[in-house]
């Protein structure tokens, strides 16, 4: 921060200076703020192409990511595993700095440091993606993370490898760079990083002689026994597979790559194959991976994917490759997988996480193996199980979907809170520790839609008459941060088990259970519906809140229906019923936000009608990302609103839903049409109960805040106009209201056409 000065660079009294110390005795508070812990926790979220090492008796676990359908969620946690205790624990850092989240990095451990570098970010959506150029190192004693700088480090990358080599030194080999924008890369260079006995860290390309080298690669295996690095397999710039192998000697005065030539056999190319160089063995070793094949002639030649779980060994010096363990579904070793961690502590092989096509998508695995060099045997430490992904329609995130107009910072935003805030700006280290996303979102929504008393009065009735006479079993959808959950063991269930897709959610909900006291009777596990077996509850009670601005908005009727159909059938639901309505209406306050203002052009002097050509009038609009209350927003009701869906959640399913359907309106006012306004109602089992409503001006400002209305403009029906019409009508005059909905139910479309 610079100083005021008076002539003479003294600084003036009361300038500056005391600010600075003001200041810099806050950040040092703040850093006391970020006290290191280590949280013990049951087990890792499943993840694959994380960064795994170890070291002095722990295995090390950062980022990675997970796959559910086609959404991705990238982490930045860093976990440990205590292989003496058997223990997992998530680590919070000391101070508020830290790498964002990633998958495709690599990490060593060297000399009681974690040193991380690269990566990318892959936003949930699975199309942004951001590379990573920075490296990290964790302190492993004071558990504390500092970014390296000063250090020409290489080229933003991931799927590159890391390995420790002599003389406290470690490697980085190969990679690809590729954000879907402009020509993708694969890397062939190797940097070598020495660090010094004070602890800094230089970094240099290593200079190659001879023109034989491996081709540009990612994902392929790399280790160092020795002095002798090796490469082997990946995929090239053409994505083409190999199983070739190179050795270098990274002491050599003229370093140059070797080509290996094995004695016999070997493994076929694979995706997602990995390797473990155990020097005091002379030997590598390799684990899982995919391949491909085709069978068949000609033109019906089919593509057979095979994922593995067999061991090799290859001997570095005879360079033959021995299989320990053939792949088998039946043999007490760890499932089949690709894109696993896979690292050593010279006795033992370990293998964490990783991912397996399946035909429904991807399972994403979080269980951890430890193999013992010596007798060859497998053997299980923790974990649960996958985490089997679904299609995009079927993750029923409390977040709000792209279709009800949400900001994607708030949805798809994984990296964590405190990351890419500057100095001084300081982050707690309450929120530090979060994504962006779950801030964002339960900001955004849970807090306003938790403070409604008239909504948490309507979900308590509608349970308490569900749960009458004790003893039952209710199935939370959705849970967000638990409150339904809490509310059925009030109301006298005997069992609750929720599901919530977003991790960070599921623990916070387990936390407001723990905190009141339910432990025994209620937990929400970190997956979406469609996951849950009767293995973990046989429902009596589906409980739900799926909804947005719109009552279908997020698949609610897809996701009860499927839970009673898989779970119980006979199942009572709360909500038991919902319509979705719609309502012409006319408001100049709303065409002011939403089309060229006559009154401004015309104060203007100017004629701004070619702008109005944009003007969205097939498309939903919503008035919680327009920041418009319809509660406070004057408009006049030009028609009577009309339901234009109705469920039963006990007894319909998506197909008695109307895709297109026609619907008559009476025109009550006269004037100018300016949107249909689209609300919703959800009723329980007692017709006589109380309405849970979206109406403008019911549950307040807070269900204004959290769900809000939606609304699509309306314009005369002219194909040949090239800006739109107004539309005007008359009281008693009829019209029909046009209602399209999408397959999936999750967003609909309007036409009015006056007669």
């Amino acid at each position: 921060m610079g100083k005021n000065k008076k002539k003479g660079g003294k600084a003036a009294a009361g300038g500056n200076d005391d600010v600075d110390d003001i200041l810099n005795a806050y950040a040092s508070q703040q850093d006391a703020k970020f006290a290191a812990e280590i949280e013990k926790v049951a087990e890792v979220t499943p993840r694959a192409n994380a960064a795994v090492c170890i070291g002095d008796g722990q295995l090390w676990v950062h980022g990675g990511e997970c796959f559910v359908g086609e959404d991705t969620e990238t982490y930045g946690d860093l976990f440990r595993y205590d292989l003496a205790t058997k223990e997992w624990g998530r680590v919070k850092p000391a101070g508020g700095r830290y790498p964002c989240a990633r998958n495709g990095h690599q990490a060593v451990l060297m000399n009681g440091e974690i040193f991380l570098y690269g990566g990318e970010y892959v936003a949930r959506n699975g199309e942004d993606i951001v590379h990573c150029g920075d490296l990290w190192r964790f302190n492993v004693k004071e558990l504390s993370w500092s970014e390296v700088h000063g250090v020409k480090l290489p080229s933003a990358r991931a799927g590159h490898r890391m390995a420790v080599g002599p003389d406290n030194t470690f490697f980085v080999f190969g990679g690809y760079h590729d954000t879907g924008r402009g020509k993708p890369k694969k890397f062939n260079d190797i940097h070598r990083f020495t660090i010094s006995p004070t602890g800094a860290v230089a970094a240099a390309p290593l200079k190659v002689e001879g023109n034989a080298k491996p081709d540009g690669r990612s994902g392929m295996c790399f280790g160092i026994a020795g002095n002798l690095a090796c490469v082997y397999g990946g995929s090239n710039i053409q994505c083409k597979l190999m199983a070739d192998m190179w050795v270098l000697d990274v002491a050599a005065a003229a370093p140059a790559w070797q080509q290996v030539n094995f004695s016999a056999g070997g493994l076929t190319p694979r995706h997602g194959l990995a390797m473990s160089v155990v020097p005091s063995k002379g030997a590598a070793y390799f684990f899982g991976g995919l391949t491909e094949t085709k069978v068949g002639d000609g033109k019906k030649k089919k593509k057979v994917v095979t994922v593995h779980n067999d061991t090799w060994a290859l001997d570095l010096a005879s360079r033959e490759f021995k299989e320990l363990q053939a792949s088998s579904e039946a043999a007490k070793q760890p499932p089949v997988r690709m894109s696993a961690g896979y690292v050593n502590d010279g006795s033992a092989l370990y293998v964490f996480g990783g991912v397996v096509e399946v035909d429904a998508g991807q399972k994403t695995l979080g269980d951890l193996w430890r193999m013992d060099v010596a007798s060859g045997k497998w053997h299980y430490l923790s974990g649960t199980g996958p985490a089997l992904g679904c299609d995009e329609s079927d993750s029923e995130d409390s977040s709000k979907t792209d279709d009800e107009g949400v900001d994607d910072a708030l949805t798809d935003d994984g990296l964590p809170y405190g990351y890419g805030v500057d100095e001084p700006l300081r982050v707690p280290r309450r929120l530090a520790e979060f994504s962006k996303g779950t801030i964002g979102q339960f900001n955004a929504w849970h807090y306003p839609m938790m403070n409604d008393s008239d909504r948490n009065s309507f979900y308590a009735d509608g349970l308490n008459a569900a749960c009458t006479g004790g003893g039952k079993a209710v199935f939370d959808i959705g849970s967000g941060a638990g409150l339904l959950s809490l509310l059925a063991v009030k109301a006298g269930a005997s069992k609750v088990v929720g599901c919530e897709v977003r991790g960070e959610l599921a623990a916070m909900a387990n936390a407001m259970v723990a905190q009141n006291g339910f432990g025994d009777k209620a937990a929400v596990i970190n997956r979406v519906s469609t996951e849950i077996t009767s293995d973990d509850i046989v429902p009596d009670v589906i409980v739900h809140e799926l909804f947005g601005a719109l009552l279908l908005g997020e698949r609610s009727l897809k996701f009860v229906s499927k839970a009673k159909a898989e779970l119980n059938p006979a199942a009572a639901c709360v909500p038991r019923r919902g319509t979705q309505f719609a309502t012409l209406i006319s408001s100049a306050e709303l065409r002011e936000i939403t089309d060229i203002s006559d009154r401004e052009a015309d104060r203007l002097g100017l004629d701004l009608t070619p702008c109005r050509a944009l003007k969205d009038t097939c498309g939903l609009h919503f008035t919680k990302s327009m920041g418009i209350n319809m509660g406070t927003l004057p408009y006049t009701k030009l028609s009577e609103r009309v339901p234009i869906a109705a469920v039963d959640y006990a007894t319909d399913d998506p197909s008695k839903v109307a895709l297109e359907a026609e619907h008559p309106l009476t025109i009550i006012a006269s004037g100018e049409v300016t949107a249909v306004l689209l609300t919703w109602e959800a009723y329980n089992e007692d017709p006589n109960a109380a309405v849970l409503s979206t109406e403008p001006g019911v549950g307040g400002s807070g269900r204004a805040a959290a769900w809000g209305q939606a609304y699509q403009l309306v314009e005369l029906p002219s194909p040949s106009a090239s800006v739109p019409q107004a539309m005007k009508v008359e009281a008693g005059q009829a019209a029909t209201l046009l209602v399209r909905f999408s397959q999936d139910l999750a967003t609909l479309q309007c036409e009015v056409v006056p007669e």
